[in-house]
């Protein structure tokens, strides 16, 4: 068996690895997948199976996390999976929404070494170091809707500290992530703290542009009035919440409020001391202006505290004079 035959001129074999029942080849140009046992000899029974033409751009560009091989090429990070209804792999863009933004910083990363793909199964996540920041896809997130059924839901995340500015990163056979700075310093990440080496960890969660109606309908004015939160945090987090709307003139609040934990009767406390057993929740409804027929929210932090988690938000607005 030879992979010379398959390669033109001036591509080499950049990395090889297993998917399942596949061999997989990957070249800066393309990627190939091969099913057999036996790649040698007259009886060789390596048969080509699919071949994508894009290739990885990085020895440590391919990663398998279950039923999906992820690999980074020039356009971003692609996966493709094996479909056992038709017996075939299809292919998959993980990175669509920040596409334009991972093809600008592969281009003008010039050290292939500063381009690191891992998987962290620990957290779901596969990280993406690009220079001096990681790009965090998480491919699995936990979400209840209203019929209370588990949602499987990817995100994006992108971090650029001290964390992001690591030289290497490792997982061991525990899952532990190990993080090597300047020097060879090695340390864990992921051991219950909530700085970055004694620094605060500003935090951004960004919504896409909201609409507060069915797609299909007229997107109408709006006029925002409030929003409530919903903050599961066991420390007193402080959120600062912005809206962008088109009539930025009448978009002028900015919501700021203590997420500290509510109380099991009522939200009252003495002292210190939360009345009743307690409660990690916090839900509040705090003014929040805007206007204009579409909405963008901003959730920030900035502190050394945690954990907390946004589980969900209410906005009250109103609509062509309806509330």
């Amino acid at each position: 068996f030879g992979a010379g035959s398959l390669i033109s001129g001036g591509d080499v074999v950049r990395s090889l690895g297993s998917f399942q029942q596949y061999l997989i080849i990957a070249t800066p140009k393309n990627i190939f997948a091969y099913e057999g046992t036996n790649p040698i000899g007259t009886s060789a029974s390596f048969t080509p199976v699919g071949q994508f033409p894009q290739g990885a751009v990085v020895t440590r560009g391919t990663v398998s996390i279950g039923n999906d091989l992820v690999f980074l090429t020039p356009d971003g990070l692609q996966s493709f999976s094996f479909n056992a209804n038709s017996g075939s792999l299809q292919r998959s863009n993980l990175s669509e929404h920040i596409k334009d933004t991972l093809r600008r910083e592969i281009q003008i990363t010039t050290d292939p070494r500063e381009i690191q793909l891992i998987n962290y199964q620990r957290r779901s996540a596969l990280l993406l170091k690009i220079g001096a920041k990681v790009h965090w896809y998480n491919y699995y997130s936990q979400f209840l809707g209203d019929t209370k059924e588990d949602t499987n839901l990817a995100s994006w995340s992108e971090m650029d500290g001290r964390f992001a500015q690591q030289l290497f990163f490792y997982v061991r056979r525990n899952d532990d992530l190990v993080c090597v700075g300047a020097g060879g310093q090695p340390y864990l990440f992921d051991q219950g703290t909530f700085d970055d080496d004694g620094d605060t960890i500003p935090t951004t969660y960004r919504t896409g542009h909201l609409t507060m109606e069915e797609p299909a309908k007229t997107v109408r004015l709006k006029a925002g009035k409030y929003i409530k939160p919903i903050i599961d945090a066991k420390q007193g987090i402080t959120y600062t919440i912005t809206a962008r709307s088109p009539f930025d003139g009448e978009s002028s609040d900015v919501a700021t409020f203590t997420a500290t934990a509510a109380a099991a009767v009522g939200q009252g406390a003495v002292g210190t001391a939360v009345i009743g057993s307690g409660t990690s929740i916090s839900n509040r409804k705090v003014p929040l202006r805007w206007r204009g027929e579409v909405v963008q929210l901003d959730f920030r932090t900035d502190d050394t505290l945690g954990p907390d988690v946004l589980n969900r938000y209410t906005l009250y607005a109103n609509m062509v004079g309806r509330r």
